[in-house]
């Protein structure tokens, strides 16, 4: 299946962050308001996304949202899928803030890449001799 991730996230945004649909996910000073209805329609979408990622040990490991951006089309739809992944719990938002630093330093350290994910073990991870068990 060809995915347009861009389309489907885009697609998973709140149209207005007050809608009782909506919910607001917040890192740092970013805020992604999303459609719980939407996203949960896009759910297995996104999941296949995640599977088929280019890299699977790099989506493990924890990518930036300069990397998710750049397979995505569009870092400020990084964001977007890294919220989404948060409500779901399928990975942590890690932010220079988690680890102890000031909004103002964890700002500057996003700006050169240090916003990312706790990481995602894809179907393909899991699959492959790496420990995935299966």
């Amino acid at each position: 299946m060809d995915i347009n991730i861009y389309k489907t996230l885009m697609d998973c945004l709140a149209k207005n962050e007050n809608d009782p649909d909506a919910e607001l996910i917040q890192f740092l000073q970013i805020k992604v308001s999303l459609s719980k209805t939407k996203i949960a329609e896009h759910q297995e979408e996104i999941q296949e996304w995640l599977d088929n990622y280019p890299d699977p040990e790099r989506l493990a490991g924890g990518p930036s949202y300069i990397e998710l951006g750049a397979h995505i089309g569009d870092q400020g739809m990084a964001f977007v899928l890294m919220a989404i992944g948060k409500h779901f719990g399928w990975w942590d938002i890690m932010t220079g803030e988690s680890l102890g630093l000031s909004l103002e330093e964890a700002q500057r350290m996003a700006g050169l890449g240090f916003l990312m994910i706790s990481g995602y073990k894809s179907q393909n991870y899991l699959t492959k001799d790496n420990g995935g068990g299966i």
